[in-house]
């Protein structure tokens, strides 16, 4: 991740994961059912602590990539280019409508890209055919 910020100019905040090996009292807060297996919660509670970072600092916007993503060469401009919402809005860059529900109408345009808002729910898995 420092590398692929360093190729791009753009210095980022790499977050810690949540290691599922490790017992915590959080967990079963996260999952009371007992539905998701451990990689599943710990991969929720290293979203959940970095949505809290973001809302709780000085930023007026926050973005979040996981380790495993493939960055546009104009990632940085783009960012650049984001205006500040006036309310909390969540939106995925490159989502599978398979499993993310998104608006049919962008709700920001910069340059030749297109955000639109995230609707509803993700799903962990693709629906099963």
């Amino acid at each position: 991740m420092r590398r692929i910020g360093s190729n791009l100019g753009i210095e980022w905040e790499v977050v810690p994961a949540t290691d599922a090996a490790s017992p915590g009292s959080h967990r079963r807060s996260a999952d009371p059912e007992g539905q998701f297996t451990p990689t599943e919660v710990a991969c929720f509670l290293s979203h959940r602590r970095t949505w809290s970072m973001i809302a709780d600092g000085d930023d007026p916007l926050g973005a979040v990539f996981e380790d495993d993503i493939h960055c546009a060469p104009d990632l940085k401009e783009f960012l650049q280019q984001l205006p500040a919402p006036d309310l909390p809005v969540i939106y995925r860059l490159e989502a599978s409508p398979l499993v993310t529900e998104i608006s049919r109408r962008p709700d920001v345009r910069v340059g030749k890209r297109a955000l639109h808002r995230h609707q509803g729910g993700c799903l962990a898995r693709p629906p099963s055919a």
